[in-house]
């Protein structure tokens, strides 16, 4: 049996001084594809160019079960910080000869895929509940499956996610009988899931997604497997110099226009320049240099002694930072109102990735949910300590990520933002 375990996190949830963590790490260097999000959630087929640029369609879903309990924490007053994942991108994919398909997340933050799988039902610490909520690959319904055999073993803070590996075609999109463009991509590498553990009210049973698409570095792909968009230039699909994905993410549930892509830019989808950064050399995830943050003129962070690492993940809805700095940090920004009546009212929070300076404004970082109709807020920051191999280290999820248009460069070892445009 082979363990591979993952110490991104995604998901944090404080409430009656118990804690959860929900550690989803999603990575896998991906492809050349863009999400379109229509109006009425249906799904546009997939489409690619004469350059090898493939789309695939990315829709952005509210849960309202997620939405229902996050705003009976916020309103509780017993919760210092939440994250639990109100809003989910999911794009679609198909496997095998049957062309089965699954609603997959695209996360930044691990870089392996997996889907559910055959239900595991003598093991007693497998939730079979989890597993039977998802569409499930069926291996035998599928010419092109290899049997691979290896066990893997997923670690998240919620439970783990067990299963064997396997070999078959991966299609990207909805790939039905009338999109003649579909991409195929031939004995790509997944982990048919058969087990899930965990808490029966977890992200597991609740979540619409059937699994994870890893975009990370391949370093952290399981051993003797290739990351998508290794996959993709291996087989002549996209070239080298393509190795490349981007997101443009809208603020707002049930908004159109969220797009995900690999292979090319669309500058309509940002203003002004791209600023790229330098991944920080030998880090385990996508880590870039940051120089400080700060609340007005006081900075509450100083990396010119002490390196510091800031990891943008799309994975996680929120902000994340070592426990003692966030408090510090929620202490300069202040109370956020529950009703939301003080958004405008707080100050603005900048981010210093390298010497380039990010802001965010009060209504940009903190966590907006409707429930019932009725806006609740919450601090969208919320602390968390890393094993010490991290050092002092941030995520940037969502709220950072859907004010700036991304590009996560694999070919030239860098990541670049750049201001989104409003759609």
């Amino acid at each position: 049996t082979k363990k591979k375990k993952k110490n991104l996190i995604f998901f944090l949830m404080f409430a009656n001084q118990k804690m959860w963590y929900f550690l989803l790490m999603l990575i896998v260097d991906f492809i050349s594809t863009e999400v379109i999000l229509k109006e009425d959630n249906t799904i546009i087929p997939q489409n690619i160019d004469s350059q090898g640029f493939i789309s695939v369609p990315l829709q952005k879903y509210t849960n309202p079960e997620f939405d229902k309990y996050l705003a009976f924490l916020i309103q509780s007053r017993s919760i210092n910080l939440i994250n639990y994942d109100t809003t989910q991108y999911i794009g679609e994919i198909a496997i095998g000869s049957s062309n089965s398909r699954f609603s997959m997340i695209f996360d930044t933050g691990s870089s392996n895929t997996w889907i559910y799988g055959e239900c595991a039902s003598s093991d007693s610490d497998c939730t079979i509940d989890a597993c039977s909520r998802h569409r499930r690959f069926n291996k035998k319904s599928s010419a092109t499956f290899v049997e691979n055999g290896t066990v893997i073993e997923i670690t998240y803070g919620s439970g783990t996610v067990r299963g064997s590996l396997f070999q078959d075609t991966l299609k990207l999109g909805k790939c039905d009988a009338s999109d003649l463009s579909c991409e195929q991509v031939n004995d790509f590498f997944f982990l048919g899931a058969s087990c899930i553990s965990g808490d029966t009210d977890g992200i597991f049973h609740v979540s619409r997604f059937d699994g994870v698409m890893g975009l990370g570095p391949s370093t952290l792909s399981i051993d003797g497997t290739k990351t998508i968009l290794q996959s993709l230039a291996d087989s002549g699909k996209i070239q080298q110099s393509q190795r490349f994905f981007t997101f443009f993410l809208t603020p707002n549930a049930n908004q159109a226009g969220s797009v995900f892509s690999i292979g090319k830019i669309d500058q309509s989808l940002f203003t002004g320049s791209i600023v790229y950064h330098k991944l920080i050399d030998n880090y385990p995830h996508w880590g870039l240099r940051l120089g400080k943050i700060c609340v007005g003129k006081t900075c509450i962070v100083d990396c010119e002694i002490q390196q510091c690492a800031v990891v943008p993940d799309t994975g996680t809805s929120l902000i994340s930072g070592p426990q003692i700095l966030v408090d510090r940090l929620h202490s300069l920004i202040g109370d956020v109102d529950e009703g939301c009546k003080n958004l405008q009212n707080l100050p603005t929070l900048r981010f210093y990735i390298d010497d380039h300076e990010y802001l965010l404004t009060g209504s940009e970082y903190v966590f907006q949910i409707q429930d019932g109709g009725q806006l609740s807020c919450g601090h969208g920051i919320f602390g968390m300590e890393m094993p010490p191999s991290f050092g002092s280290m941030w995520i940037l999820g969502d709220l950072f990520l859907k004010k700036y248009f991304s590009v996560f460069d694999v070919d030239k070892n860098r990541i670049g933002f750049a201001l989104a445009a409003k759609k």
